[in-house]
C-alpha cells in the first residue's frame, strides 16, 4: 500500500518530518493554552473555545502569503521562516504568568505561532507531491496528512507530559488542589496551584519552541529542491 521509493527522495522525507513536528505544535499549543486559559485564566470551556478561533486568522493570512512566496522561491526558503516565527511565538507563550492578559500577551503570542506553523506547512504540501507520478499523488498526500496527525498524537502527549512533570515538582497534584481551594475560597492554595501549573505550560511551550528548532535543522539538511512545484511545469 506504500511504495517505499516514495521515502527515496531526501525532499520528501524530510518534508514528511517536518510536517511531523508541525502538527506536533499545532495541537499541543491548541490544547496546553486551552488548559491554560481555563486552570490559570479561569475561562470556562465554552469561552476557551472561543478564545482560540481568531488564531485561524493567522493560520489563513499565512497560507495566503506562503502560497504567492512558493511560486518564486525555493520551498525552505518559504518555510524556515515561517518555523523560526512559530519557534518565536513558543517562546513567548513559555513567558505567561498567572497573571497574564489574553488580550494583550495569550491571544498575540497565540497569533504568532499559528502564522509561523501555516507559513511552514504550505510549502512543504507542495515538495511531497513534486515528481510523484500521478498514480501515486493520492498516496503521497496522504502520507503528509499522516505525519501531521501522529506529529499531533505525539506533540499532545509528549508536551503535555513535560507540563505534568514540571507541575508536580512544584506542587503534586495541583490540579486537585486548585478545585478544592477554589470550592473552599482558599486564596492562598489557588496561588500556589496556578503557579505551579503555570510553571508546567512554560516549561512544555519552551521544548515546543526547541522541537521547532529541531524541525528547522531537518528542512536545512534534507529538504534540497531549488524550485517549487509550479515552477517545475513551466
Amino acid at each position: 500500500m506504500l511504495p517505499l521509493r516514495l521515502l527515496r527522495d531526501p525532499n520528501r522525507s524530510g518534508s514528511y518530518l517536518v510536517v511531523l513536528f508541525i502538527g506536533a505544535g499545532l495541537m499541543a499549543t491548541y490544547y496546553l493554552l486551552t488548559l491554560y486559559m481555563q486552570q490559570v485564566l479561569g475561562f470556562s470551556p465554552v469561552l476557551a473555545g472561543v478564545a482560540s478561533l481568531p488564531v485561524s486568522v493567522g493560520i489563513v493570512l499565512s497560507a495566503g502569503i506562503s502560497t504567492k512566496l512558493v511560486e518564486h522561491l525555493a520551498p525552505r526558503l518559504v518555510a524556515v521562516p515561517g518555523l523560526v516565527i512559530a519557534a518565536a511565538g513558543m517562546l513567548w507563550l513559555s513567558t505567561l504568568s498567572v497573571g497574564s492578559s489574553y488580550l494583550w500577551h495569550v491571544l498575540p503570542a497565540l497569533f504568532v505561532t499559528y502564522f509561523g506553523l501555516g507559513m511552514g506547512f504550505m510549502p512543504l504540501t507542495l515538495t511531497v507531491v513534486h515528481g510523484v507520478e500521478e498514480s501515486y499523488a493520492g498516496v503521497a498526500s496522504a502520507i503528509l496528512n499522516t505525519a501531521q496527525q501522529i506529529g499531533a498524537a505525539l506533540g499532545v502527549s509528549g508536551l503535555a507530559t513535560i507540563a505534568s512533570s514540571t507541575t508536580s515538582r512544584t506542587l503534586p497534584d495541583a490540579g486537585r488542589v486548585l478545585s478544592t481551594a477554589m470550592a473552599s475560597g482558599d486564596v492562598a492554595s489557588i496561588d500556589r496551584a496556578t503557579a505551579a501549573l503555570t510553571s508546567g505550560f512554560s516549561s512544555a511551550f519552551m521544548a515546543a519552541a526547541g522541537t521547532m528548532l529541531l524541525a528547522i535543522g531537518i528542512m536545512l539538511a534534507m529538504v534540497r529542491a531549488r524550485r517549487t512545484q509550479r515552477a517545475s511545469t513551466e
